[in-house]
């Protein structure tokens, strides 16, 4: 599990489109390609570098009333594998 004050930011090598199920990530770098649905778009829209994961979280609980839990875990999967991809990266803020 991602600590929950731990900000990620989008990696700058990332090519993002939109398609009508969602996103498509591309890493220009490393030609990694991700597809993301509505949900994970939206997670990918708000990887700014300084929202935590706790607060996107709570954001996608408010905006979907899906339970905490499962949220947490089914977000951190994502940002795992999007982390293994090269895709995104920890934020490291004073």
């Amino acid at each position: 599990m991602h600590e929950s004050i731990t900000p990620f930011r989008t990696s700058a090598d990332v090519v993002a489109r939109e398609i009508p199920e969602g996103l498509m990530l591309v890493n220009v770098q490393t030609g990694a390609a991700f597809k993301l649905n509505q949900v994970g778009a939206e997670i990918w829209k708000r990887l700014d570098g300084a929202t935590d994961v706790a607060t996107l979280v709570a954001h996608l609980e408010q905006r979907y009333r899906i339970g905490t839990v499962a949220l947490q875990r089914d977000v951190d999967t994502l940002l795992a594998d999007l982390e293994k991809q090269g895709l995104v990266g920890r934020s490291h803020q004073p």
